[in-house]
């Protein structure tokens, strides 16, 4: 048997400090090596591709400005004829209603 200090790890970085300590010998059965094999076959992380639905809300802008312009016109006129459209004007709170409500 050779003296602990001649023995090197196998990566030759730094000498063992016991002669039975090998990283491999420690190891249990198949440390690491089963994890390893299902991580390359797991599915679990992976997106199904049929269930994919990226929703763009800028698509069709044009289209859909257009569909609302009569809506939008609508409620134009109606501010300038000093209606209150969207309750900004505050006419809709009561007398014992202020910002600390909110």
């Amino acid at each position: 048997m050779a003296s602990i200090e001649g023995q090197t790890s196998k990566q030759g970085q730094a000498p063992l400090q016991n002669y039975n300590e090998d990283a491999e010998q420690l190891a249990t059965l198949a440390e690491g090596k089963v994890a390893d094999a299902v991580k390359k076959t797991s599915t679990r992380d992976q997106p199904r591709k049929d269930d994919i639905k990226i929703e763009d809300y800028a698509s069709d802008l044009d289209r859909k400005k257009a569909e609302q312009a009569e809506a939008r016109e609508e409620i134009k006129s109606q501010r300038k004829a000093g209606v209150d459209v969207d309750g900004s004007l505050g006419q809709g709170r009561l007398s014992n209603e202020d910002n600390s409500s909110v």
